[in-house]
């Protein structure tokens, strides 16, 4: 008697064939339990393989049902890899696409936020030296008086001091 005749025999016997497929139906939960555990532990490593732990996990409960049925456990084999192949493919595409573009976001240097302090004061130094800058545009074309000199280089001055103490408060 050859193998395909033994489990045919078997699986027309229905008490067996009950037997058998609980007892597959037993081990595929304990291993569904033990294999999200694992994949649990593996945490971020599985990023860009899940499709391939799915595989996997899919050729473990074909085994089981081979035990039943070897021709319909080919036939879905077939059937998996053929819908399958390219999300597999395509995950680890996504995946890699994902770790290079974090990647160049790493590499880009990012500048901590100015304490509120120190924007404050560059912000005032900023409008001073904007309103220095009409002053002396209004003294060219000859709507200021020249006397206003000396006040645009005090706010000049008053800006620099500022900007002193921006660099002071940034560097606490």
């Amino acid at each position: 008697m050859d193998m395909g005749q033994f489990l045919n025999g078997f699986a027309q016997d229905g008490r067996i064939l009950l037997v058998i497929c609980v007892a597959d139906l037993i081990m595929l939960a304990v291993f569904s339990y033990l294999y999200n555990a694992w994949v649990g532990k593996l945490g971020e490593k599985k990023n860009g393989y899940t499709a391939i732990l799915v595989a996997i996990g899919n050729a473990v409960t074909l085994l089981l049902v081979a035990i039943v049925s070897w021709k319909a456990a080919v036939l879905v084999s077939l059937a998996f890899v053929a819908s399958g192949f390219m999300m597999i493919i395509g995950d680890i595409q996504r995946d890699q696409k994902q770790r290079e573009q974090a990647a160049k976001e790493a590499a880009r240097p990012r500048r901590k936020a100015l304490p509120y302090a120190a924007r404050s004061l560059i912000d005032e130094a900023s409008m001073l030296l904007a309103q220095v800058e009409r002053s002396i545009k209004a003294l060219l074309e000859g709507k200021l008086d020249d006397r206003k000199i000396g006040l645009m280089a005090l706010a000049v001055k008053e800006a620099s001091i500022k900007l002193a103490e921006a660099r002071k408060v940034e560097g606490e």
